[in-house]
């Protein structure tokens, strides 16, 4: 496709930029949305506290407004500050995040649904075992986890996966942990306990789309 504009949104000091087609306010079908460094990323200290703090952030955050309107087409989104990649599901929407989120998206439907990839630098050695813990952690009071920890295989990613479900019983959380290069990464789908059987299988996709770019 013939790419003939640029369009950037600058959010504090993180750039998003997207390709676009010329005399569009969308981005076009198989674009490349870059999150370039931050100036504001430095070696984390007390990583697994952070996690715990970050995590309550996001769990409450689906009513984020959406920075711009997307296609219905999917989208790559790129992350130079974690070295990571992963595709934007049709019919979702990209979203705004909180500090410690590489990306977040909703589904348009309306349905309440969310996934978000958060990271985490220098989690090495004994970190790694208690790394999906500590987002536990951080739930509890509102979610309860159902079961322990367990191993999950996604393609040739390896890592950890749990799921929890609220108090309430309206909503229910899936989250896989997985770790490249003394980075924690962690997808997280939160879905309406009624659509969590039907929104699963997306969310399980999105983890087939994660590449590394180093």
């Amino acid at each position: 496709m013939d790419i003939l504009a640029l369009h950037s949104v600058v959010r504090g000091s993180t750039r998003r930029t997207v390709k676009l087609p010329r005399d569009s306010g969308l981005a076009a079908p198989g674009a490349q949305r870059l999150l370039s460094p931050s100036p504001r990323l430095a070696p984390h200290v007390g990583t697994l506290a952070a996690v715990g703090l970050l995590c309550l952030l996001a769990w409450g955050g689906l009513g984020r407004t959406a920075m711009a309107q997307e296609p219905p087409a999917s989208e790559r989104i790129v992350s130079e500050d974690y070295k990571v990649s992963l595709e934007r599901p049709a019919g979702w929407t990209f979203v705004d995040v909180s500090d410690g989120a590489v990306c977040a998206f909703i589904d348009n439907a309306g349905k309440g649904a969310k996934i978000e990839l958060r990271a985490s630098p220098r989690v090495t050695g004994g970190m790694k075992a208690t790394y999906l813990g500590a987002f536990r952690h951080g739930l509890e009071g509102a979610f309860v986890a159902e079961g322990e920890p367990r191993k999950a295989r996604y393609g040739a990613l390896d890592g950890q996966e749990m799921t929890f479900v609220a108090r309430n019983g309206g909503e229910r959380i899936v989250a896989f942990a997985f770790f490249r290069k003394q980075i924690a990464y962690l997808l997280v789908g939160y879905f309406p306990t009624a659509t969590f059987d039907t929104m699963v299988p997306t969310f399980e996709k999105v983890i087939q789309t994660i590449g590394f770019t180093k």
